[in-house]
Parts: structure tokens; C-alpha cells; sequence
């Protein structure tokens, strides 16, 4: 399948978009243009046969190669849970839990503000059943906050396309629409896909198999990878 990609309004000559389970996907693209800023902007892929779909989030990184400018992306709206230069700082806060204890909404959406970030309103009444008697928030970057708030409880949190954080226990939906595979007998734990746009997310099922990465490849051709792990 086709599509055009676009990174804010410039059209996107190649590369490759990463969206993990847990944590903030990156993209690193070719852009065509004579400049580009660091800072907020959309990516944004049109396919074919579904709507399309912009991911919101902001350049961290511009480099010159060869005459060429690429784009390192990451998702949110601001980037400040990311592990690059627009990664933000938190700092140590003891929740005492008392006399109510201490919520997973509480705590993550705590870090989201510092960040300068947003968590999914669908995902606050679910987080506020997870609670624990109290919680030391140690100080450094948002990520690693947000990566140890996940533990206690075993849930995973990533940026979706809006650019707002969801956080949450996995349901493992069945993956819509769905793709239709390039090579049935790759054998490295993921399946090759021909995607018919940017809607693919992990967190999903795909041929009875638990999606927990997907990576699109951008080119002549839209292509995307769907990663999983074998069940022990």
C-alpha cells in the first residue's frame, strides 16, 4: 500500500516510526525543505482505503546528512517524557497516603503536569482503583517517574497518537483494520505487514499473537512490522 506522510506540512521522504507498548514513540525521518524547528508539530499519515491519522508530538532533533534534513520525532506535547534533550526533570515528592491512600492517577498524572504533558481522561477513573499506602517519587527525569509508577501494579502507559498519555491495564482488542501480511514465514518474532494506513497500535491482537511493538517503515511502499513474543 501507498501513503503520504507529511511532518508539519513537509513531506516525509523516509523513515521509520516506532510505537511501543510502554513508554513514547519515536519517529526518525527524511523531510523534504530547506529548514525545520525543534519543537511541537504532527505527523501525519494518509493511507489508503482508511482516515487518516496524525500523530502529535514534537522535534527533538534536526540534523544535516548530506545535504538532507532528518527529523528525530517523539510523541506528547511537549516531548518531556521522552529521554531526549526536551525530556523534563521532576522532583522527589513524598506521598504520605494519609488518611486516603495514594491513587496510580494521582501519581502519574502528577508527573504528566511537570512534564508538560496530558493524561487520557478514559484512563483516570481506571488508575483510581489502583492505590497504594503511600509512594516516594525520587527525582530525575519524567520517564524513569513514569516507568517505576507502572511496576507495583504490572500497567503500561504510552503516548497515543493525540499526543496524550494513556495508562492503563492491556485488554489485547483484536487489531483493527486488519493488515495484510507480506511474509508468513519470518521467523524473528514479528510479522510483516502491508498496512492500509497509521492506525496499527500495540497493545493489540493480531493472529492470536499479543502485538507489543509496531514499527512502520516509510517509503515507496507503507510497511510495518508487528512484533510479539512466544508465550512460555
Amino acid at each position: 500500500m501507498s501513503a503520504q506522510v507529511t511532518l508539519g506540512g513537509l513531506d516525509v521522504l523516509g523513515g521509520l516510526l516506532d510505537l511501543p507498548l510502554s513508554g513514547v514513540w519515536t519517529a526518525m525521518v527524511e523531510v523534504g525543505g530547506d529548514a525545520l524547528a525543534v519543537g511541537p508539530t504532527e505527523l501525519q499519515v494518509i493511507g489508503d482505503g482508511e482516515p487518516a491519522v496524525t500523530y502529535r508530538g514534537a522535534v527533538a532533533r534536526v540534523s544535516l546528512v548530506e545535504g538532507r534534513i532528518w527529523a528525530l520525532v517523539v510523541g506528547g506535547m511537549t516531548g518531556g517524557l521522552s529521554v531526549t534533550p526536551l525530556g523534563r526533570v521532576v522532583p522527589a515528592l513524598h506521598y504520605d497516603g494519609d488518611p486516603t491512600p495514594v491513587s496510580a492517577a494521582e501519581i502519574i498524572g502528577d508527573i504528566c503536569e511537570l512534564a508538560g504533558e496530558a493524561l487520557d481522561s478514559a484512563a483516570v477513573a481506571p488508575l483510581a482503583s489502583f492505590t497504594a499506602p503511600s509512594w516516594l517519587r525520587e527525582s530525575g527525569l519524567a520517564f524513569h517517574a513514569l516507568a517505576r509508577s507502572m511496576r507495583p501494579w504490572g500497567l503500561s502507559a504510552r503516548i497515543l497518537p493525540s499526543g496524550l498519555l494513556w495508562a492503563g491495564v492491556e485488554s489485547w482488542s483484536e487489531m483493527k483494520p486488519t493488515p495484510s501480511t507480506v511474509d508468513p514465514l519470518d521467523d524473528s518474532w514479528a510479522f510483516h505487514v502491508a498496512p492500509s494506513g497509521g492506525s496499527l497500535q500495540p497493545g493489540t491482537a493480531f493472529q492470536e499473537r499479543r502485538i507489543l511493538r509496531v514499527t512502520y517503515a516509510f517509503g515507496e511502499a507503507l510497511r510495518a512490522r508487528l512484533w510479539y513474543r512466544e508465550e512460555p
